[in-house]
């Protein structure tokens, strides 16, 4: 059965909780892991890092899965991060890569951090320089550099704020947007055969529907006569 082709792994570190994924994944599988994913979310992580570089997603409906999941963690202001290098994969979330924070390896999402950054660079002047400062000039710049970082993570704090509220108001206007074509879809199916009869003659302008609500509204009527 298709079920019994996806692995489930974790492993928790403190508020940070890391899913691995491997085997076959496909659109029946999506009601059991999200279930599970939202057994997670109850558990309140800070940071859901999934791990796909052992699993095959086989649908198209996996991608709507993993932004219901964004939307969901977001909401609880966690983060949700995607780990692989398999040029399928890769090529799955490309169209969403935008939306997505994605990376190679753990390793390269934890040495991406700007605190880390600050670290290396610490590092390496440190090494390079051999400056002496007296103490009072010493604490003076310290000071300095302390509102000056801290200053600068309030901005960027604010910044990643407002980017997570665009990022969630923009993941609601693109499954709103797969379920009208979905409805749009299906409304066009049912019209097919009374088409394929010639019982339905279109006679609609095409000034008159500019909006894919207007397109459904006029299918549904279609489809009630």
């Amino acid at each position: 059965m298709k079920s019994q082709q996806l692995d489930i792994s974790l492993e928790v570190f403190g508020d940070n909780i890391h899913v691995t994924l491997s085997g076959n994944f496909f659109a029946e599988q999506i009601p059991n892991v999200r279930q599970k994913f939202e057994g997670f979310v109850q558990e309140g992580y800070h940071e859901y890092i999934v791990l796909l570089e052992d699993v095959e997603l086989r649908s198209s409906d996996v991608m709507h899965f993993f932004l219901e999941i964004l939307n969901t963690i977001q909401g609880r202001s966690a983060k949700l991060i995607l780990i692989f290098q398999k040029p399928t994969i890769e090529s799955f979330f490309s169209s969403y890569s935008n939306i997505f924070q994605c990376y190679s390896s753990i390793d390269s999402y934890q040495k991406s951090g700007f605190v880390n950054s600050l670290k290396r660079t610490g590092i390496l002047y440190s090494r390079r320089t051999g400056l002496r400062i007296s103490l009072p000039t010493a604490i003076l710049i310290s000071c300095l550099v302390a509102g000056w970082v801290l200053t600068l993570f309030t901005m960027i704090d604010s910044q990643e704020n407002r980017l997570r509220n665009q990022e969630q108001k923009l993941n609601k206007l693109i499954l709103s947007k797969d379920e009208i074509v979905q409805r749009a879809q299906s409304l066009q199916k049912k019209l097919a055969p009374f088409q394929q009869m010639g019982l339905l003659k279109d006679s609609i302008a095409i000034s008159d529907y500019k909006y894919e609500s207007d397109w459904i509204d006029y299918l549904e009527k279609r489809s009630k006569k």
